[in-house]
């Protein structure tokens, strides 16, 4: 069984956004799979897409001693929840593959970062989402820093 950390991400927490919830009831349906257990979740309910994943308090705890430790995939339901900034996307596949952790990706069911293809692929996406226009993302880019 696959131990799951699950995350949500939306730039602006709203009440007319059903953003958050339609994640969660996704990643749940998932979870009922019976192939995952779920070891935690982040929710990033006002967090841009250009914040560099260690710079996000609720995800940066799990990319650390000792909870990095507890989860082997990080499930999302849309590759763009984990980052819009497509050199934060590189950071972040390089991290994965030398700390042996996967991705899950729910409405990509060919997502596979482990391949050459795969990642290619993966990698056109993350320099598509990175077109989001940042203004209204809320926030500006921060520098790049390396994940733990």
């Amino acid at each position: 069984m696959k131990r799951v950390l699950a995350v949500q991400r939306i730039s602006r927490d709203s009440e007319a956004s059903s953003a958050l919830t339609r994640q969660d009831e996704a990643l749940t349906r998932a979870m009922r799979q019976g192939t995952y257990k779920e070891v935690g979740r982040v929710v990033d309910a006002t967090i841009s897409g250009a914040v560099h994943l260690d710079q996000r308090p609720s995800l940066r705890r799990w990319l650390l001693e000792p909870l990095v430790h507890e989860w082997d995939v990080l499930m999302v339901t849309e590759q763009d929840r984990i980052t819009r900034d497509d050199m934060h996307w590189w950071h972040f596949v390089d991290w994965v593959l030398k700390n042996g952790k996967d991705v899950e990706v729910l409405d990509d069911p060919t997502f596979d970062i482990r391949s050459e293809d795969g990642r290619m692929l993966a990698g056109i996406k993350a320099a598509q989402a990175a077109k989001y226009p940042q203004s209204s993302a809320g926030q500006a880019a921060r520098p790049y820093a390396v994940l733990p």
